[in-house]
């Protein structure tokens, strides 16, 4: 088969595209010839390497579909199943969190915060010692006294530890209700 008639079949399989797409895709396909002429082959070679144009067609067709089905439904034309599907969506999500997640949001919230109360209660101790001495100096202990420092000096480094699970904690809380939110809009 020859250049014009593989253009020609190409041309007819294709009628159902607009003017300018199957034009379009036709002068694709001219180039191809051209190029594989410049090569040295012949029409008859170049025709054979490209395919049957029926087939090429039903794939273009095939193709265009696809292409056109998508475009619908991102510029909202088949509303109502994206409606529902991003309805089910967030009623699975609501379910999750409501039966799994926030538990165990409640659960490390209040175990960095009982934290931060022991490193809070760490840092105050030579406070404690010394009111208690003011209070009652009769009740003075230096093994009290260092105790306390070392009690101070263990909340410096677990406050410093605490810090980085807390900003931790709260990234992993973000990119959750990040991906909730991607999960309800169907990305």
């Amino acid at each position: 088969m020859n250049k014009e008639k593989f253009l020609e079949r190409l041309k007819q399989e294709l009628k159902s595209l607009s003017k300018n797409e199957s034009e379009e895709i036709l002068l694709d396909y001219e180039e191809h010839f051209d190029l594989g002429m410049e090569a040295g082959k012949t029409e008859e070679e170049i025709a054979n390497s490209l395919g049957n144009p029926n087939q090429i067609a039903k794939e273009i067709l095939g193709n265009y579909q696809i292409n056109s089905e998508t475009l619908e439904s991102t510029h909202g034309k088949k509303v109502g199943t994206s409606f529902v599907r991003m309805f089910l969506i967030t009623l699975m999500l609501i379910f999750i969190n409501l039966s799994f997640v926030i538990w165990i949001f409640i659960t490390v919230a209040l175990l960095i915060f009982s934290a931060w109360l022991v490193i809070g209660a760490f840092i105050t101790a030579p406070v404690m010692v010394a009111i208690n001495t003011i209070m009652n100096p009769m009740v003075f202990s230096w093994f009290d006294f260092f105790i306390s420092l070392a009690m101070c000096g263990g909340g410096y480094f677990l406050g410093l530890l605490m810090w980085r699970v807390t900003k931790f904690g709260i990234k992993v809380l973000i990119r959750y209700v990040k991906f909730n939110s991607r999960l309800m809009k169907g990305e």
